[in-house]
């Protein structure tokens, strides 16, 4: 549409709208201009709809195209995502719990406490918070899967997170397409639908386990619930904008007790682990950095702890955190 074209369009609305109608249609043309509000509005979309639809996710030199489908009904949230290339892998949500299903290695994983954090989410918190740490900035509209979506940037103030793409659709506010993106704008890791029905029925049978029936007799890994509280450990040289989410103890492997804390700045994530150090385990655990797609992971030894940094944060953030891990001092 021509600017002529807008121009006239509006002022026609606003003759029929009134004075209170030309206060209201202003407002939401504000509300639609502002990058934050967009933000805001594609958090909401991805907790509240239904879909169905594939996309394929990039990781460092690695891809995988993937089948969902979401249910979001009074009973709460359901999700089901199927690896549709190399081997067969199975994602399925009901409400706070998580199954992974692993067909070659015939293994379950059940995660339970998963509440309110969508498996293709790509705003796991209330972005309201993002504004300290990022520049968000519009961009033009673009289309994906068939639809229109506006494409939005996430630019980080300083050196310590990386930079963010988004294409929201303009009706549903749903994010089509998402790219994490390192200093130099090179992404790292990236999603996008090839194909996608919003607001659609979903029925119950499309967010079931195909193999549920079979794995009866698989083996099943319980990740127990962490118990929250105090870790003995504290962050001594946490980077401006990350704030402490949680802090409990938890068991990974039998008979092995690892204290975990984990700190956000409203978009990237970095879990600190830190457990008793082993001998046996120094080979498959080396010391120093190391890196795959978004995650840089970086692992140090604190006297008779082995510490283990995890985050989809850039590296020079890993690392400062990694390095101001110390244990509580005594009262």
């Amino acid at each position: 549409m021509s600017r002529a074209a807008s121009l006239a369009a509006w002022f026609a609305g606003a003759a029929l709208l009134g004075m209170a109608g030309i206060g209201e249609a202003r407002a939401q043309a504000a509300m639609a201009d502002d990058p934050s509000a967009w933000l805001e509005s594609a958090y909401r979309a991805s907790r509240t709809l239904s879909y169905e639809g594939v996309f394929v996710y990039r990781d460092g030199g690695h891809s995988e195209t993937s089948r969902i489908a979401r249910r979001v009904d009074a009973a709460g949230v359901h999700e089901r995502v199927e690896v549709i290339d190399g081997p067969e892998r199975e994602f399925v949500r009901s409400n706070d719990e998580m199954r992974c299903y692993d067909a070659q290695a015939r293994s379950v994983r059940v995660e339970r406490g998963v509440a309110d954090r969508p498996i293709l989410g790509t705003l796991p918190v209330d972005p309201g918070a993002l504004i300290t740490s990022y520049r968000v900035v519009k961009g033009p509209i673009e289309r994906v899967a068939g639809l229109e979506c506006q494409a939005l940037a996430l630019q980080p103030k300083d050196g310590l997170r990386y930079g963010h793409r988004l294409c929201v659709e303009t009706t549903s506010r749903m994010i089509l397409k998402g790219a994490t993106v390192d200093a130099q704008g090179r992404p790292v890791e990236a999603f996008a639908f090839t194909q996608v029905a919003i607001g659609v029925p979903v029925p119950l049978e499309r967010v079931r386990s195909r193999f549920a029936e079979q794995a009866r007799g698989w083996k099943i890994d319980e990740v127990a619930t962490p118990a929250n509280g105090d870790s003995g450990w504290v962050l001594q040289r946490l980077p401006e904008g990350y704030q402490k989410l949680a802090e409990f103890r938890r068991r990974l492997r039998p008979a092995t007790e690892v204290s975990q804390i984990v700190v956000s700045d409203g978009l990237a994530a970095v879990s600190v682990f830190i457990e008793a150090a082993r001998p046996d385990r120094a080979s498959s655990a080396p010391i120093g950095a190391s890196r795959r797609g978004a995650t840089n992971v970086f692992v140090r030894r604190l006297e008779d702890h082995q510490i283990t940094v995890v985050g989809d944060a850039p590296a020079e953030c890993v690392e400062t955190i990694a390095n101001g891990v110390a244990q509580r001092p005594r009262q």
